[in-house]
């Protein structure tokens, strides 16, 4: 089955995988790190997470972030042959930049974590 993949399908699945445990490994550093490719477009800064809730919330949206690799990867094959190379590289980027925002965006306005 591994064969019969894509190389993006196989990049995919390979960066999902080691983001994953990246997040879980990283101590939060990773979820961290994207907070702040994001920060300028989110209402509420880092800071309003107050107590015991900060530090699980920065590790789980590190790990999570590692969905948008398959996310990303589904939309890069549809796309691959009715765009250009270079622009479905882009949404690539696009889709794994926005599932970080929608990320960020749900865990600092909802009480995800308590």
């Amino acid at each position: 089955m591994w064969r019969n993949l894509s190389g993006n399908a196989k990049f995919s699945i390979i960066a999902f995988l080691l983001t994953m445990a990246l997040g879980l490994l990283s101590m939060g550093a990773l979820g961290y790190g994207l907070y702040f490719l994001v920060s300028p477009f989110l209402e509420k800064d880092l800071d309003s997470l107050r107590g015991d809730i900060t530090w699980p919330t920065v590790l789980i949206v590190g790990m999570l972030s590692s969905i948008g690799f398959l996310f990303a990867g589904v939309v890069f094959r549809f796309l691959r042959f009715r765009i250009k190379e270079l622009a479905s590289y882009l949404v690539y980027a696009i889709i794994l930049w926005a599932w970080v925002l929608l990320l960020w965006y749900v865990f600092l306005n909802f009480s995800i974590i308590q």
